[in-house]
C-alpha cells in the first residue's frame, strides 16, 4: 500500500497545488487532503470489509465484483464524457 500512498500524494500535490504556492503551499495541500480523505476513506474501507464478510459463496462473490466492477466503469465513461 505505501506505493499507492505515494502515487496519490505526488497527483494532488502536482494537480492541486497553487502557481507560486511559496514555502506553505505543499503544507495546505496536504492538509487539506488529509482533511478529506482521512474521514472519507475510513468509512469506505469499512464498508469494503463489511460486504467481504456477507459474501462467502464464490458465485454470490462474483456476481457482486462483476456489478460494482460495471458500476465504476459506468462511473469513470461518465466522468469524461
Amino acid at each position: 500500500m505505501p506505493g499507492r500512498v505515494w502515487v496519490f500524494a505526488l497527483g494532488s500535490v502536482t494537480t492541486f497545488r497553487l502557481p507560486d504556492p511559496g514555502p506553505l503551499g505543499f503544507l495546505l495541500v496536504t492538509l487539506t487532503m488529509m482533511a478529506i480523505v482521512v474521514p472519507t476513506a475510513a468509512p469506505w474501507a469499512a464498508g469494503g470489509d463489511a460486504l467481504g464478510r456477507l459474501l462467502t459463496g464464490s458465485p454470490t462473490r462474483r456476481a457482486t465484483s462483476f456489478v460494482l466492477a460495471a458500476r465504476v466503469m459506468a462511473w469513470v465513461v461518465s466522468v469524461w464524457l
